[in-house]
Order: C-alpha cells, then sequence, then structure tokens
C-alpha cells in the first residue's frame, strides 16, 4: 500500500473505532513518518472529510450488501440501486475535493502559500543559506 492508502485506512479504522468502541471518540489525528519525504501530521481537515467520506460510503454500502444477499431482489432493480450508490458516492467525493481544494485556496489567500501537500501533511520549509549558517552555528 501506498502512503495515501494507510492513510485512508487509518481514517477508517478510526471512524470504525469510534462507531464500536464504547469511550471512544473526539478529533482524530493521524501521523505520517517516512524515512524518506515527507513526514508530519495529516492536517486534521483532510483526517476529518476522509471520515465523513467513509461514514457516508459505509451507510451507502451497507444498504447495498443486504440488497445483495436478497435473492427476491430482481437483477434489474439491484444494478438500478448499485449505480445510484455509486453515482452519490462519486457526488460526495466530488465535493468533499472542492470543500478541500477551495479550503486550501482561502488558507492561502489568508496565510500566504500553504505549506503542506495534497494529502495535507507539512512541506518541509525552504531555508536559504544564510539562515541556514545561523542555525548551524558555521
Amino acid at each position: 500500500m501506498d502512503t495515501r492508502q494507510l492513510i485512508i485506512l487509518a481514517a477508517y479504522i478510526l471512524f470504525q473505532a469510534k462507531e464500536h468502541v464504547e469511550g471512544c471518540g473526539g478529533d482524530s489525528h493521524i501521523a505520517v513518518l517516512n524515512e524518506k519525504g515527507l513526514s508530519g501530521r495529516v492536517d486534521s481537515t483532510h483526517v476529518e472529510k476522509l471520515t465523513n467520506l467513509i461514514n457516508t460510503a459505509d451507510q451507502l454500502l451497507a444498504e447495498q450488501l443486504l440488497s445483495c444477499a436478497n435473492l427476491k431482489l430482481k437483477k434489474r432493480e439491484l444494478k438500478r440501486d448499485l449505480a445510484i450508490t455509486a453515482s452519490m458516492i462519486e457526488t460526495f467525493r466530488k465535493n468533499t475535493a472542492q470543500e478541500l481544494k477551495e479550503r486550501s485556496q482561502h488558507s492561502t489567500w489568508l496565510f500566504g502559500p500553504a505549506p503542506t501537500n495534497d494529502l495535507g501533511i507539512p512541506k518541509p520549509y525552504k531555508i536559504d543559506k544564510g539562515i541556514r549558517r545561523l542555525i548551524s552555528g558555521k
């Protein structure tokens, strides 16, 4: 699995824990630690949006699981229901992506360029040579 899939899996596990473990809840935080590349905490808005997307898809797909087991449901009806569910999930995904894009643009307008990648993981700051010498003492 790549980092993106692991972040989605972590959000799903947190969602399931909050749904099924008594006393489990509150804000979710996901940190990514890489040997190479970016490490950091995934932006909390990204985690919240992923969790909402997973929650919605989980509810919609759970209904379809029951429909799949209903052998009296005609093939045509099953296909129609599955297509409707797929369309609803796609619309929610599109809206979620748009909300994250708008949030990123809004943050850029207020605070300058947002130093995160598309997963909400902080990008490393570029330090100019003068500051680097000051920090290192050389």
